[in-house]
């Protein structure tokens, strides 16, 4: 049910299932394993984004993902980022519809 909510509902939504939103030969797929267990505080220089400044920062946050797979590489390995190189690429989304 999550991934129904959180991938292949809104790939379906904008027109990009089966290319997004599931884990299937030829879709672009990224995965992230995900601790629920894990605590952490947030800081800034934890977080890998192109900013100086969280609303987030000194908070405890109860999960984190511990690997990502980005196209099929590992970039962050036990919750360390092995691989920051630019990933991914643009998709045109179709128009949302309703109904």
């Amino acid at each position: 049910m999550a991934v129904e909510l959180t991938a292949a509902n809104p790939a379906r939504t904008n027109g990009l299932y089966p290319r997004k939103g599931t884990l299937l030969p030829g879709a672009d797929a990224d995965l992230a394993i995900w601790d629920p267990a894990a605590e952490w505080q947030v800081t800034t220089g934890d977080l890998h984004m192109a900013t100086d400044y969280t609303p987030y920062e000194g908070m405890t946050i109860t999960g984190r993902p511990r690997t990502v797979l980005v196209g099929g590489r590992v970039v962050v390995d036990d919750g360390v980022l092995v691989d920051p190189a630019p990933r991914g690429r643009h998709i045109k989304a179709a128009p949302i519809t309703s109904g």
